[in-house]
């Protein structure tokens, strides 16, 4: 079978990996108010973020579009990859947000 993944699959793919990278940059921010390296890894990554989303949507154009892609696929790619990215870190902030507020209520 020569099974080709759908726009949205690969969106969510490439959002989990997006979402990973935001998730690291989130725990690196508190940190960075206290060690400055960690600040600086802070900036530097999420600087890099756009140039990621760039090179996800080459790589899905190179690997599931043979090539060439139209602008508005590009442009519904990458907003489906940074909705999917945001969802996945979302989880994470509410994971974070309610256990503390958990805590505060003990």
């Amino acid at each position: 079978t020569n099974y080709k993944p759908t726009l949205q699959e690969c969106a969510m793919r490439y959002g989990t990996g997006m979402g990973l990278l935001w998730a690291f940059k989130f725990m690196l921010f508190p940190l960075g108010l206290r060690i400055p390296f960690l600040q600086l890894l802070f900036i530097v990554l999420t600087i890099g973020v756009p140039f990621l989303g760039y090179i996800f949507a080459k790589k899905f154009r190179e690997r599931h579009c043979d090539g060439s892609i139209t602008f508005s696929r590009a442009f519904l790619f990458t907003t489906f990859m940074y909705m999917f990215a945001s969802l996945f870190v979302a989880v994470v902030h509410l994971s974070l947000y309610t256990s503390d507020a958990a805590d505060e209520l003990d």
